[in-house]
């Protein structure tokens, strides 16, 4: 593991390659790209008359999310072609962000081979009116039955311009941006720590 000295040198190092590198320029000068302006909240309820995948008739069913880079997966509810997930999930919708498709995916697990495919739902998140809950109940593409879930938009980024100077939300956003800046990288040392994540299983 380097040394405290030798991590300080090379970010060091980054400050004095800035002004020659166009892609650090370029980040150094668009802090709000790495920002969420908003927050996407899921409540996944239900499926109906899903396809049968397994030799009994039954399938074991999950939901997966994909919002640009952003993903969230449901548990499996084991042997049922109507499944009841009554599950939470928020996704952040970032500055800039050109997809505003949210895509849903239902699938079987199966233990002994590949994960079957049982169909989608693509919805496009810049049709919903933020700050109200969206009731979402389509039947799924490539797949039979059908799937419920509820959206919710908030804080959007026009909430943010029509705030006035001085407004508590746009000073906290101007002041997270420039304390996480690259300009920045060696005065916030307090806030680095170590993550450890363990995958149980893929």
């Amino acid at each position: 593991m380097p040394s405290g000295s030798n991590v300080q040198r090379r970010l060091t190092r980054i400050h004095l390659d800035e002004a020659d590198n166009p892609h650090l320029q370029k980040f150094a000068c668009s802090p709000s790209s790495n920002v969420a302006n908003s927050i996407l909240s899921i409540t996944l309820l239900s499926g109906s008359d899903l396809s049968a995948m397994d030799d009994n008739g039954l399938s074991d069913p999950y939901v997966k999310f994909r919002m640009g880079t952003e993903k969230r997966k449901s548990r499996v509810i084991t042997k049922t072609l109507n499944p009841e997930w009554k599950e939470k999930f928020e996704m952040r919708m970032m500055d800039g962000q050109g997809d505003t498709s949210l895509s849903v995916s239902v699938f079987d697990r199966d233990y002994a081979s590949k994960d079957d495919f049982m169909g989608s739902v693509e919805v496009d998140l810049a049709e919903l009116e933020h700050d109200r809950t969206h009731t979402i109940d389509r039947p799924l593409q490539d797949g039979d039955g059908r799937i419920l879930f509820l959206l919710t938009i908030t804080g959007m980024k026009d909430d943010v311009d029509g705030a006035e100077e001085g407004d508590p939300l746009l000073l906290h956003r101007s002041s997270v941006k420039d304390s996480y800046s690259l300009k920045n990288t060696l005065t916030r040392m307090d806030d680095i720590g170590i993550l450890m994540v363990k995958v149980v299983r893929a």
